[in-house]
């Protein structure tokens, strides 16, 4: 193993080593996270199960499942929530529409009374 030894700014190879927990953050799982886990894993198990034709049941079953999905978007963040699949109607500006394109400036790089050419970057 390799560790990086900041005094000597170099790495040392050694075959032995200890670590101590009193100087590094070791990871922990608070107790809401594994609510989440437990529902995620019951959620998965629901998925799984085949249902008797009985519709109270199935309604309960349903019911629940709900509430389960629920509670697993309400508690992710989010930046981690699934967005929707299809967006709302677009109010963009198509440039390339040929209506647009009839519209536009007619633009070129001469320098004349009507016209100064946009400059080159680079």
């Amino acid at each position: 193993l390799r560790f990086w030894n900041p005094k000597t700014k170099r790495f040392r190879i050694t075959n032995t080593y200890q670590l101590f927990p009193a100087h590094c953050t070791l990871p922990t799982i608070s107790e809401a996270d594994k609510t989440l886990i437990a529902a995620e894993e019951l959620l998965a198990e629901f998925k799984r199960v085949q249902l008797s034709p009985n519709s109270a049941a199935k309604i309960k079953f349903a019911k629940t499942i709900n509430k389960l999905t629920e509670m697993l978007l309400e508690s992710m963040p989010k930046k981690y929530r699934p967005e929707p699949r299809v967006q709302g109607p677009t109010t963009s500006h198509d440039i390339t529409a040929p209506e647009n394109v009839r519209r536009a400036p007619l633009i070129h790089q001469r320098r004349t009374r009507s016209n100064t050419p946009i400059e080159q970057l680079g």
